[in-house]
């Protein structure tokens, strides 16, 4: 599952609202985000009013125009209200109420079209218009002026009394030679970073004098003759076309961490043509590494620390995200070097069941950690090694 309800305006013509409410409450008993509110179950409501509106008052030729509700975007533990897929244009939609300021939103929006940019495979060639719809408003105004992104547009800000007219224009511009974007096909495109995001990460990594993350009992000649042996090891399966498991161990302290970042953010690995990740089931440290990170490319480059963050978190992820999204989609992960911290720290299928039913993130994966893991790697085609 990586959005709650995904469809055509078509299909919202012949389909109750209160079928597409069931649709979605069922989608978020399994999400693992927070249990929907009585607030959110009244907004989706409203939502639900709006699209059905669009979808019986507008003309026929939006009929194929993809819908999808609370879209899940890979890895980065964010949804998105409403996605819009015309033919090369994807419109990201941040609902706000009446009462809502008129900048409320513009940041939250801005961010969803810069994730899906940098690292939704189906929408590096489209055009992204990010929006904030006020419920009940008629008003159409430019939040913020393009992005310096060329694929993404001016933030927006659209009245849901005139969504309609919005589409209908957006739609009247594009070639009508063109297929509009398929939803199903859409919501099941993996993560994956442009290479420009990628090279700017290992970049980053390769000049960081982060102290947080460099300080280790092993000294710094044994860390890196365990990465070149682990590197060797890598080129040499990448080779021979083979899958392999790599287990290191050492004590608290010793740099096993380190190695891993290392290997990860290897520019050889980038060279030859490989996607890598680090992932780990320990959220605090995860913070700590990315916030490291950041901290110090926003020093040394001068950015602003959400750009940082943006960057020093590219190839770095929950485990549970990261399995969350290999079990739901079609498609193998974009990653061929895979890199999973703290192993020991893994639950075996009964413990993996027991925090399902808890806390339901990990709902449908009948696997621990892993062989949940295992199970994604197998996904990968030897032909792409």
């Amino acid at each position: 599952m990586t959005a709650y309800v995904s469809l055509t305006l078509n299909d919202l013509r012949r389909i109750p609202p209160a079928e597409i409410l069931e649709s979605l409450l069922r989608s978020d008993a399994v999400s693992g985000f927070t249990q929907a509110s009585h607030e959110q179950i009244r907004a989706w409501r409203e939502q639900i009013a709006v699209l059905q509106h669009l979808a019986t008052q507008g003309p026929t030729n939006l009929d194929n125009v993809g819908v999808a509700l609370e879209y899940r975007i890979p890895r980065r533990e964010k949804r998105i209200d409403l996605i819009l897929l015309l033919r090369t244009t994807i419109v990201v939609v941040e609902f706000k109420g009446a009462a809502a300021s008129r900048l409320e939103g513009l940041q939250q929006v801005s961010d969803y079209a810069l994730d899906l940019t940098y690292y939704h495979q189906a929408s590096r060639s489209c055009e992204i218009i990010p929006l904030v719809c006020r419920m009940g408003d008629s008003k159409r105004s430019v939040l913020e002026e393009r992005h310096n992104e060329s694929k993404i547009g001016e933030v927006l800000g659209v009245g849901s009394r005139n969504l309609r007219q919005f589409l209908v224009e957006l739609e009247s511009k594009e070639s009508k030679a063109l297929p509009f974007i398929d939803h199903n096909s859409w919501c099941s495109s993996p993560y994956l970073p442009i290479p420009g995001v990628i090279e700017a990460t290992i970049s980053l990594f390769d000049k960081h004098r982060v102290s947080d993350i460099t300080k280790s009992l092993t000294n710094k000649k044994d860390i890196q003759k365990t990465v070149s042996t682990v590197l060797r090891v890598i080129q040499r399966a990448r080779d021979r076309k083979e899958k392999i498991l790599i287990l290191l161990t050492g004590v608290p302290g010793a740099g096993k961490t380190l190695v891993g970042l290392q290997i990860v953010h290897d520019s050889m690995t980038l060279a030859s043509g490989w996607n890598s990740v680090f992932l780990s089931g320990n959220g605090p440290l995860l913070k700590v590494l990315i916030e490291a990170l950041a901290k110090d490319y926003h020093q040394r480059q001068q950015t602003t620390l959400v750009a940082a963050r943006r960057h020093a978190n590219t190839l770095l992820h929950s485990v549970h995200s990261f399995l969350h999204e290999a079990t739901r989609r079609d498609c193998a992960p974009s990653e061929q070097l895979i890199v999973f911290d703290e192993a020991q720290r893994a639950w075996d299928s009964e413990k993996m069941e027991k925090m399902a039913r808890r806390q339901r993130r990990m709902s449908g994966v009948d696997d621990g950690q892993p062989g949940g893991y295992t199970a994604c790697r197998n996904l990968i085609k030897l032909s792409t090694c």
